[in-house]
């Protein structure tokens, strides 16, 4: 088993990756007080088969509904209440067991019930485990955007077990490893090689059986990249903007298309190609090492999106209303080699839009 913690301002916080985690050890450890566990009404179902103990641990489970729309004001205002009926105090600890959504739905829960209690991260998607319950963001949509209405939260521990991902349906493994692809083109050319190398070796089906442990060792890894990030700038003041790589383009065609049609990871994936290839534009990156990126992506985002056509006006109106806009100066991470980029601060959008119609016409190819 692999434990460290990591730093922030409210004192640390402990992860623990281990195929087959002992969590009974852990929470029974843990300080007295009620564990009240939140996970989506499909996965819930899911564990009480694959993890027959682990809600036993938990002196109530609130599920929530399935998939992005379960981070509503609405979803946020009945989980609350749920806990206040629960009787739910100040020594209370929420458990967020699954993905994305639930992590940062629970996680913002607890940021702000009874002005804060604490949170434990369980992690059940690959994406969440080496990217969205690490560093305490937290939040929930709103109608103009994403993630509009949040807070840091950082969570008291995180456990990682690799095994919640041999019932991940492919895509979702696939959509995941675009995260993993931002590390490696923001940190090292290296784990850039080996990267491509997996993806193209390994399929996903293969890869999270995790028999040789390298799913293990990538989760590791990517961790380790964004926990050092959180410590040396935790409220994204400075370096760990640089984890927004493929996010700004990203969250708008996600937006845009819904979660049905391109999954977060995918939009991700997407956005980098988009990033690296702005960067060429612009002279910052050359063109072998576009093309290197261009074929990871493709290699990940094996299709397009079916039921819904491009529509620029709507993917340029969410870019701009994009929470890390400033005024009028939109900020893009533009890798300037594989291993190392660069903030540019962009203010003419309408060539900005020139580029994007540009880069769906040319190289996306979507209708």
């Amino acid at each position: 088993m692999t434990r460290f913690s990591y730093s922030h301002s409210t004192g640390s916080t402990t992860v623990l990756i281990s195929p087959d985690l002992d969590f009974s050890g852990f929470f029974s450890e843990r300080p007295p007080g009620k564990r009240i566990a939140v996970a989506d009404e499909n996965l819930a179902a899911v564990l009480k088969n694959t993890h027959p103990g682990l809600f036993s641990l938990f002196d109530g489970v609130i599920t929530i509904p399935e998939g992005e729309e379960a981070k509503s004001f609405l979803e946020f205002e009945r989980l609350i209440s749920l806990l206040a009926a629960a009787g739910a105090d100040r020594r209370t600890t929420l458990v967020a067991v699954g993905g994305g959504v639930t992590g940062d739905l629970t996680g913002f829960a607890a940021a702000t019930y009874m002005r804060g209690i604490p949170v434990v991260q369980i992690p059940t998607t690959l994406l969440s485990q080496i990217d969205s319950s690490i560093g305490g963001k937290t939040g929930i949509n709103l109608t103009p955007g994403k993630n509009l209405l949040g807070a840091f939260w950082q969570p008291e521990a995180i456990l990682i077990d690799p095994v919640f991902l041999k019932s991940l349906p492919l895509r979702e493994v696939y959509s995941a490893l675009g995260e993993m692809l931002k590390y490696c083109v923001l940190y090292s050319g290296s784990d850039f090689a080996e990267f491509t190398e997996m993806i193209t070796t390994t399929p996903a089906a293969s890869l999270i059986q995790n028999s040789d442990g390298k799913l293990t060792a990538w989760i590791e890894k990517s961790v380790r990249y964004k926990t050092a990030v959180v410590e040396a700038d935790e409220k994204e003041q400075n370096i760990r903007a640089f984890l927004n790589l493929g996010h700004t383009l990203g969250h708008a065609i996600e937006k845009h298309y819904g979660f049905d049609e391109l999954r977060h990871g995918e939009a991700v994936s997407i956005g980098i190609w988009f990033a690296s290839w702005l960067s060429g534009t612009m002279g910052l990156l050359d063109e072998k090492s576009i093309e290197k990126i261009k074929f990871c992506v493709q290699s990940l985002v094996p299709r397009k999106p079916q039921q819904k056509i491009w529509n620029q006006e709507a993917v340029m109106s969410y870019l701009l209303k994009d929470k890390k806009k400033e005024s009028d100066v939109l900020t893009f991470i533009l890798p300037v080699k594989i291993g190392k980029c660069e903030r540019v601060k962009l203010t003419d959008f309408a060539l900005l839009d020139d580029r994007i119609r540009e880069f769906r016409k040319q190289e996306l190819q979507w209708d």
